[in-house]
């Protein structure tokens, strides 16, 4: 982003989730036991670079659009110290499976 004033911000996201499940299942003479546990946990990092000197308003509009980024939801302020913006998303997923095999 650039302020009115060339003041320059860049915005930088890091996400990170991680979701682990165990499951276990038994049987004997006496009957069935089953275990479960799910943990997950997730991380978002936020980092912004500045090159300026930000006043009040460009602090408050440059807040307006992270909140904006968070919720989805356009801001409701006119980000009136800010150039027009465009910008470019990235998103990697990755998934790996495993086979489990259990032997009696």
């Amino acid at each position: 982003m650039i302020t009115a004033e060339g003041d320059t911000v860049e915005l930088s996201f890091d996400a990170t989730s991680l979701k682990q499940t165990e499951k276990a299942t038994t049987r004997s003479s006496q009957g069935k036991a089953s275990y479960s546990n799910t943990t997950e946990s997730s991380t978002l990092n936020l980092n912004a670079k500045v090159n300026g000197d930000l006043n009040a308003q460009e602090l408050s509009d440059i807040a307006n659009v992270i909140k904006a980024l968070d919720t989805g939801v356009s801001p409701t302020a006119s980000l009136s110290s800010l150039t027009p913006y465009s910008g470019t998303f990235q998103q990697t997923t990755s998934v790996t499976n495993s086979p489990l095999r259990l032997y009696a």
